[in-house]
């Protein structure tokens, strides 16, 4: 993967960021943490916001669509913000509830449940403050150094976050939910941080919801450190406002028969980028990474996926759907990793598009690189409009023709969607998609 080495003048965003770090003072946190928030600073300094001719963001021209950085969320005006929270699509579901207000903790509304043996869960505020020798070695071990930008700017500014454990063998029976909501009244900036542990045979299912009002840039990293024979469910729902900037990065180690399920539903923010990034360690494991993007107005969003087949007998599927209305532009990038000593890897990446505007654009590239001989691996990409036919099936039974419409769109998408294995969740996201629709017909 191609990385632009920066030798050119500072945008007005790459100086603001530039201010704003040096600006940093009497954080409290340990020495080993300032170092790797300054080595973050220095690789984003050195390298520059990413351009086109970068070849994972030549989709995506961040340094053009990123014209300033708003300055940090302030933290006690964080504490004091009164949020409503019915707004909650998972508000429903009984569980573990942690509430961060633009980018900080609220205890006052978050729901801690039932305890549940095996399961500890500290903030990333008060995790890097004890200075565990295990953190400093977890923390940051699963994200890769070849695409660093949105790990270097979370690295360098995140302050709040939470650290997930989960002990050997425990199945956590309540999801844990993160619910991530910003609040800017002015333009500001929010950046978390969060690392889930599951140790040898856990079992445990994370939800994690983004929304959102007014212009603010957030950036969000998650790491998963899945043990050997471990499973974690994983379901992301991004509706930020559609002002906001949403970048995102998801990276994954998984052991021997370890298997990380994740999908991703996305109709908000005005920019993202959702970035995936997952290693096999140990042979066995599975990965299904799948999502559904949502898209109108002039709407740009972003999922990008690397899959490293590090060793052998291991299967990786990614599904992903976009509808795309208006002006809207979606892009997707797939690329699977096949090792030489990953034999018998079972590979698969499916794009597909929905184009419902003749302005609106997908832009796919899914790839495949292959160094083993005994694999099976497979990719495909399709964009285009609603089938013609299915339309006069439709329109011929009596239904109207944007009912007819929604069918067809709630259809195409239930493929990404019906990978979640939670019927409750499963229900609450096709809620979600079936209202992006009713918005689409007013």
């Amino acid at each position: 993967m191609n990385i632009e080495v920066k030798q050119r003048a500072s945008s007005d965003a790459e100086k603001a960021l530039a201010s704003q770090f040096a600006a940093r003072a009497g954080t409290g946190e340990p020495d080993w943490l300032e170092q790797r928030r300054r080595a973050d600073f220095a690789r984003l300094e050195k390298l520059g916001l990413p351009t086109r001719k970068v070849e994972a963001w030549h989709y995506t021209d961040l340094r053009r669509r990123l014209p300033d950085a708003y300055p940090a969320a302030d933290r006690s005006a964080a504490q004091s913000l009164c949020m409503d929270m019915g707004h909650d699509p998972f508000k429903v579901l009984p569980g573990i509830r942690l509430v961060f207000v633009n980018g900080h903790f609220r205890s006052d509304l978050s729901l801690h449940g039932q305890s549940e043996e095996g399961l500890s869960i500290e903030t990333f505020h008060d995790a890097v403050r004890r200075d565990d020798p295990a953190l400093r070695r977890q923390l940051g071990s699963a994200i890769r150094d070849e695409d660093p930008t949105i790990a270097s700017i979370n690295g360098a500014f995140a302050e709040d976050g939470f650290i997930v454990r989960i002990a050997a063998g425990a199945r956590i029976r309540q999801p844990i939910h993160i619910m991530l909501v910003n609040k800017a009244d002015e333009p500001m900036s929010v950046h978390t941080r969060h690392l889930v542990i599951a140790e040898e045979g856990a079992h445990a299912t994370i939800l994690e919801t983004h929304g959102g009002e007014g212009d603010y840039q957030a950036t969000c990293v998650i790491e998963f450190l899945v043990g050997d024979r471990a499973e974690i469910d994983h379901v992301k729902l991004q509706h930020e406002s559609l002002e906001a900037t949403h970048l995102a990065l998801l990276a994954a180690h998984l052991g021997a028969g370890a298997c990380l399920r994740t999908f991703a539903l996305s109709p908000g923010a005005a920019l993202a980028r959702n970035q995936v990034e997952v290693r096999f360690d140990g042979p066995g494991g599975t990965l299904d990474a799948n999502g559904a993007l949502l898209l109108r107005g002039t709407q740009h969003s972003d999922a990008t996926l690397f899959v490293d087949h590090a060793v052998a007998d291991c299967a990786s599927r990614q599904v992903y759907k976009t509808v795309l209305d208006d002006s809207a532009r979606g892009v997707f990038q797939g690329q699977v990793l096949v090792r030489p000593h990953a034999q018998r890897t079972d590979g698969r990446q499916s794009s597909r598009a929905l184009l419902l505007s003749p302005k609106a654009e997908m832009d796919s590239k899914p790839q495949l690189e292959i160094y083993a001989d005994d694999v099976q691996c497979a990719h495909g990409s399709t964009a285009g409009e609603l089938d013609p036919e299915l339309m006069f099936y439709l329109r011929a039974r009596g239904i109207p023709p944007r009912q007819a419409q929604a069918l067809l769109i709630q259809a195409f998408i239930a493929d990404a969607m019906d990978h979640v294995r939670n019927e409750d969740v499963l229900a609450i996201l096709h809620g979600m998609g079936e209202r992006w629709l009713a918005e689409e017909e007013v």
